[in-house]
């Protein structure tokens, strides 16, 4: 039995997924506010020394000028262009990684969800939206300081080069830019994205609340007041997106002051050492059109820490939720080489907030066994297969496999277990199919559709073919879970808990089906939970009262 816990969300971790394309996307960003800045240096310099020379009526050489403005336009274009493709791909990769990752980890723990005040359908949803927020960390707040201080850093040691006196009036201004102006947003950043998430949070529930409501709200005639509240949450929210807009907007504004000062102190310091002869009128105007572009490259950093706000508490969040999971998570990388026997003493339990369960339940079942669970609705007949499946681990009794306690198994690919709730995709039959084995060929496709009385059906649309739907939305109920068991016997399973597979048939299929599965549990264990009466077929049954 292996320990282990559930690790943590770290922002500094998000980096880690996928590292050459987020250097890819550092070295296309820089290089392309590079070009920005070279595209209007160069530009603004050509435009200026065109009306000089038109003036004073002297040549100048446009060819060099006007290839290296080609070049800067070409290369902002390329790599914004390559810079969009490859950060999307970048995120697309760590999105992946962080829902495939954090679903796989909960859904080792799925008791402790089930047991969650929250609804799964909810908190699923609030997953999906913290996880997407986190992407807000390395794409609006790293690669952003990234590239404005590699730009800041190249641009002062241009100028250094150029005119060292220069960079003493210029540099302190542009540093208010870059680093005090974005650096005192950061509380109020902070504090604005923690009032997001709040509220967001709260609509979301007001919402989904008023909708399960809705009937008695229109019986009532009280759903026009609920709906002005819905309303005026939305209004508030509206009002909160504004006030974040304005603050970022004053930030940028305080940036572009500053920037001002920058430029005004690079002319009036210039144009002195243009006249003690230490700085050429070419070089003095590239500098300053260079200032004027860094409003590009410093601007994105106004909301930078209301980015980085978004991500930390959503982190937290997603890590409040691993944390209420995470007291143990034990699992076992031993799976049986086959199923011997399967025994039930005195279980009992209970789906969280539900009022009836099996209780003190007990049997035993050897390989080649079929049991037909039988019960008045709501007594507990899935719940029991749920307990076996260990969809649900707070269980009185024991439950054994092979004469030692479940929990000593590793059932990945040893227990099969067709549930209430089944899942079709909008693919073909043979592609549904395959997801219980995927180099299955299309005779064993057949074979299978066969096996659960659906071959017919097949072969009178279009075949493997046969598209289902969204949700199975081409196919009956009944057929559907046919499709599902027919996927599952495909997977080859030692141990099959099958909840309902009869639905839709006639008795007389339900009893083809049903020896079809006696013959097939010749060297497995199958228990099937059945409004039908199956002992009219020689089935053993269990009663749960």
């Amino acid at each position: 039995m292996t320990t282990r816990k559930i690790p943590k969300i770290r922002l500094s971790n998000l980096l880690g997924s996928r590292k050459f394309y987020w250097l890819l996307v550092i070295v296309l960003s820089t290089s392309m506010l590079f070009s920005s800045i070279g595209l209007l240096s160069t530009s603004g310099w050509f435009i200026t020394a065109a009306a000089i020379a038109g003036l004073l009526g002297i040549e100048i050489n446009y060819i060099t000028m006007s290839g290296l403005i080609r070049v800067f336009s070409l290369t902002r274009t390329v790599t914004r262009y390559i810079g969009d493709l490859v950060s999307h791909n970048a995120i697309l990769h760590l999105l992946k990684d962080l829902r495939v990752n954090t679903f796989e980890y909960l859904s080792k723990y799925r008791s402790k969800l089930h047991n969650s005040s929250v609804n799964s359908i909810v908190m699923a949803h609030r997953l999906v939206i913290d996880i997407d927020r986190l992407n807000l960390f390395p794409l609006r707040f790293f690669l952003p300081w990234v590239s404005s201080t590699l730009i800041v850093l190249v641009f002062s040691y241009a100028i250094y080069q150029i005119a060292p006196i220069l960079l003493v009036y210029i540099l302190p201004a542009v540093c208010v830019s870059w680093l005090v102006i974005p650096i005192s947003s950061f509380f109020k950043g902070i504090y604005l994205a923690k009032e997001e998430v709040a509220l967001s949070e709260y609509c979301k529930e007001q919402f989904i609340q008023s909708l399960s409501l809705l009937t008695p709200l229109l019986i009532w005639k009280t759903w026009s007041f609920e709906q002005g509240k819905l309303n005026q949450l939305h209004n508030d929210r509206l009002q909160k997106k504004l006030h974040q807009q304005n603050f970022t907007s004053f930030i940028k504004m305080l940036q572009d002051m500053a920037l001002a000062v920058a430029l005004m102190a690079g002319i009036w310091k210039g144009t002195v050492l243009v006249n003690n002869h230490m700085l050429t009128v070419p070089w003095l105007l590239g500098i300053i059109l260079g200032i004027m572009a860094l409003v590009e490259c410093l601007s994105p950093l106004a909301g930078s820490f209301m980015s980085l706000g978004l991500s930390i508490f959503s982190r937290d969040r997603i890590n409040e939720l691993i944390e209420n999971n995470n007291e143990k998570l034990e699992f076992s990388m031993i799976e049986p080489e086959q199923i011997e026997s399967l025994e039930l003493i005195n279980v009992s339990g209970t789906i969280p907030n539900a009022l009836n369960g099996p209780r003190c339940i007990s049997f035993k079942l050897a390989k080649g066994d079929v049991l037909g669970i039988r019960g008045s609705s709501g007594v507990g007949k899935t719940t029991l297969l749920d307990l076996i499946a260990r969809e649900i681990t707070q269980v009185e009794g024991d439950i054994l496999l092979n004469e030692q306690v479940i929990d000593t198994w590793c059932l990945k690919n040893t227990l099969g277990y067709l549930q209430q709730h089944i899942d079709i995709f909008d693919f073909s039959l043979a592609d549904n199919l395959r997801i219980g084995k995927q180099d299955a060929s299309d005779d064993e496709l057949w074979q299978v559709l066969k096996f659960v009385c659906l071959d017919d059906w097949a072969q009178s649309r279009e075949g493997l073919e046969t598209v289902l739907g969204e949700y199975g939305a081409e196919v009956s109920g009944g057929q559907a879970r046919r499709i599902a068991l027919a996927r599952l016997l495909l997977s080859n399973r030692s141990l099959l808990l099958l909840d309902e597979p009869f639905a839709g048939l006639d008795k007389n299929n339900i009893e083809l089906l049903y020896r079809r599965l006696v013959t097939y549990a010749q060297d497995k264990i199958i228990l099937i939970v059945s409004h039908h009466d199956l002992s009219i077929y020689g089935c053993d049954e269990y009663w749960i009262k």
